[in-house]
Formats: structure tokens, C-alpha cells, sequence
């Protein structure tokens, strides 16, 4: 006689069938920094038993009953790859683990077993030929500047967002790829590889001459919509409706910025 009862060590839960299944196993998961796209292999075991009859009864590993348990181990092995967006950020953290628990709020696995080895395939490559200047946290980004980012495989190109949104691309909490609203400021362009070709000469951005100097900025002033200021030699125009309902309240100061380093957050972005 042959009874099965299974005990579920680990759970697997429903793949997403939107994830194409590769030729082979990714990166074994141990645990590190992840972003969106990363891609790792982890394996399950459950563990099942068995009664079986065995003779003769009471003697050796079979008892007087006649029957003995049997553990069976039963490993399986599938692929994983980090959601995009807002879950992204939950990759690097081990309760969110490839064959955890809240494996499928973080992580999306292939429909059936992978084995050998895979080589994961790269992202179609970005217009702009190499690869861009590395992201550095504290940086001031503007709207379209594009940034890399690299990885254990290929790099990937991101584009800073336009306005109002590209005053996010400087902050922390927005890098590119990593953290967990960084699809709030940040545009994937696709994958680069090498370098950017220097210019044969040096590139230089002019600010189109604003004439005379408008009045100096005042934090009593009450700006609206068009407004004109001034300050430290530069000229800045309040937006439109209804990110000029910003240009007079205090944070919003035109040129300035709050905290230091990778911390530094420059809210006027959002009103001049």
C-alpha cells in the first residue's frame, strides 16, 4: 500500500505570463541590489511524504505496524525578473525574496523550470550611440538630460523628464532605475555600450539676452503667471496656472535650493 501526503515547505505562486521563458538559468539569487529588469534563477524545495509497507515488521527501519514514512525532496529551479515601476524597489529586500513569501509583488517568474545557464538578452540599444556620463546622486539634472546607469550585464540610457516633472531628476528618492519613484522623473531609452564620441570642439548652451534687468525678486511680492524677476544676473519667468500659484511662497525662490549633496532639493524648478 502507497499513501502520499504532501507537506508544502515553499510556496510557488501563479508566473506572469507576459515573462518570455529563456533558454537557461540566470544568475543564482543571493541576496544584493536589485532594479527593474534584473534577472536571477532561485530554486524551491518541497517536501512530500509517503507511507509504504515494508517487512518484516518490527525489525531494522520497519516497524511493528508493517509501514513506514518515507521523505521524498523535490527541487525546482525558474527564473525571476524585478517588476518595473513603484515594485522595483521592493527586489533588494530579502522578505521580498525570488522564492519567498511576497516573492510575486516584486518579482515576476517564468512559466516553467529553467537549467544550464542563460545569457540575458540585452535591451534594444539607445539612439545616441555610447554610453552617456554615469548618474551621480547631488547632480543638477534638467529636462533631457540623459544619464547611465550601470549593470552587471549591459547599461541602461535614461532621459530626465520634461517640465515640471525634471525638478524630481536632481532629488533623492528619483535615481534612475533604482529607487522607487524614479519613473516619475526619468525616461529607459534602451541599453549603451563603449562611450559618447567627444565633439571636435566644446559645446556651449547661451541664454538668449533677456535686455534690461526686470526688478530684483522680493519675498513679499505677491507673482503671478508671466512675471518677470530677477536675481543674482539672471532673469526668471513665472510659470502658467497652476504651477504659478507656487512663485510667491517660500521654498519657491528662484536659483535656491534646500539641504546639501544628495540631498539637495531645488523646489523653484516646479514654479520659474
Amino acid at each position: 500500500m502507497f499513501k502520499v501526503h504532501p507537506i508544502v515547505l515553499a510556496t510557488f505562486f501563479g508566473y506572469n505570463a507576459g515573462v518570455t521563458n529563456a533558454t537557461g538559468c540566470y544568475p543564482t539569487y543571493n541576496g544584493g541590489s536589485f532594479s527593474a529588469g534584473s534577472m536571477v534563477s532561485a530554486t524551491t524545495i518541497t517536501e512530500s511524504t509517503s507511507t509504504e509497507s515494508c517487512t518484516p515488521a518490527g525489525t531494522g527501519t520497519c516497524p511493528s505496524t508493517g509501514f513506514r514514512t518515507v521523505t521524498t525532496r523535490t527541487s525546482k529551479t525558474y527564473n525571476y525578473t524585478c517588476k518595473t515601476g513603484p515594485a522595483s524597489a521592493f527586489c533588494s529586500q530579502s522578505a521580498f525574496a525570488p522564492n519567498g513569501i511576497y516573492s510575486n509583488q516584486a518579482w515576476d517568474r517564468e512559466s516553467t523550470e529553467c537549467s544550464g545557464v542563460a545569457t540575458p538578452a540585452t535591451p534594444a540599444a539607445w539612439s545616441g550611440g555610447g554610453c552617456p556620463y554615469i548618474f551621480s546622486s547631488g547632480t543638477d539634472y534638467s529636462a533631457e538630460d540623459v544619464v547611465s546607469v550601470e549593470g552587471s550585464a549591459f547599461d541602461l540610457v535614461y532621459q530626465c523628464k520634461p517640465s515640471p516633472v525634471d525638478a524630481f531628476c536632481s532629488q533623492s528618492g528619483y535615481e534612475p532605475g533604482t529607487s522607487i519613484h524614479w519613473e516619475l522623473a526619468w525616461t529607459l531609452l534602451g541599453s549603451c555600450m563603449g562611450t559618447i564620441a567627444p565633439t571636435t570642439s566644446p559645446n556651449f548652451v547661451s541664454l538668449d539676452p533677456a535686455g534690461g534687468c526686470p526688478a530684483l525678486y522680493s519675498s513679499s511680492a505677491d507673482y503671478e503667471e508671466g512675471d518677470r524677476v530677477s536675481r543674482d544676473g539672471l532673469v526668471y519667468q513665472c510659470k502658467a496656472a497652476p504651477l504659478s500659484g507656487y512663485c510667491p511662497q517660500e521654498g519657491y525662490e528662484p536659483g535656491t535650493s534646500i539641504g546639501s549633496g544628495s540631498q539637495t532639493i531645488e523646489y523653484w524648478k516646479a514654479a520659474w
